[in-house]
């Protein structure tokens, strides 16, 4: 899946929220791997990885997110499942 590199080479403005500004980052990693490209210098700050690790699913599901999340989220401690998933529910909560 080729991706140009200008979608994720930048620096986005920081997040106030952990968990997206991860997100964010595992995601530009993760789709710098899909394209056979190097992952953005910016993802690898310590604002864009987590100390502790976080699941986003209920506690049933912690096996499986550690068995599915991309290795770009779970090098950042953040176990997601499918990346954009997540990060578009984490939105829509916060909006309600």
């Amino acid at each position: 899946m080729p991706v140009s590199p200008a979608l994720y080479q930048d620096m986005p403005p920081l997040l106030a929220d952990d968990i997206q500004r991860v997100h964010l980052a595992g995601y530009a990693e993760h789709l710098a791997h899909l394209s056979g490209q190097a992952p953005p210098v910016w993802a690898e700050a310590p604002e864009f990885f987590l100390t502790e690790p976080v699941y986003l699913g209920g506690p049933h599901s912690r096996e499986r997110l550690l068995a599915e999340a991309p290795a770009a989220f779970r090098r950042r401690l953040l176990f997601c499942g499918p990346p954009l998933g997540k990060l578009f529910a984490i939105l829509a909560r916060q909006t309600v």
